[in-house]
């Protein structure tokens, strides 16, 4: 989760994980963890959660997306709200961690056997593709085997795929109007 700074009000990007995929997803391949898809409940382990959260390099996000103008914080709650933790733990970007966590998900049978995903963002939304691209990137260089498609909807569509929980995994973002 990030903030962007000099706003009047905050903007936080996240990355959710759908933990039951509706079966009638068009974004899991095969629908079976058998190298050409996932199952829907592939996101329930959370070695493939830790993993996937492990391959986002928020620093590189924050310098070169933001150009320096977000920082990080470690929930949904800002600096400067009631309810704000600073010492609630973060993820932290590490492709070695992300590989161990990939060899034990589902009893290593995600790494013996690979996996495809397609991951949506809405067009015209850079920070998501970008924070997109960076997981595919990160994940598919740990093994062969990985394939991420990374794909970019009309908005429309997008919110039509969350809200039926057809999206396995997605960026979204929102502006803080709880304060």
């Amino acid at each position: 989760i990030r903030c962007v700074k000099n706003l009047p009000t905050l903007v936080l990007t996240a990355v959710f994980f759908q933990f039951q995929i509706a079966e009638d997803s068009p974004y899991i391949g095969s629908g079976k963890l058998d190298g050409n898809g996932i199952p829907p409940d592939f996101f329930s382990d959370i070695h493939v959660r830790k993993a996937f959260a492990s391959a986002i390099d928020f620093d590189t996000i924050i310098e070169e997306v933001d150009m320096g103008e977000s920082f990080r914080v470690p929930g949904p709650i800002p600096k400067g709200l009631p309810g704000f933790n600073p010492d609630q733990p973060m993820h932290e970007f590490n492709l070695t961690l992300a590989e161990e966590e990939l060899k034990k998900a589902w009893g290593g049978q995600v790494w013996e056997k690979g996996f495809y995903v397609e991951l949506l963002y809405n067009v015209g939304n850079e920070r998501r593709k970008t924070v997109a691209e960076m997981i595919k990137e990160n994940i598919e260089s740990l093994n062969p085997k990985f394939r991420i498609y990374v794909r970019g909807v009309e908005w429309p569509e997008y919110l039509r795929a969350m809200v039926r929980g057809q999206l396995p995994i997605f960026v979204i973002g929102w502006l803080a109007d709880y304060p």
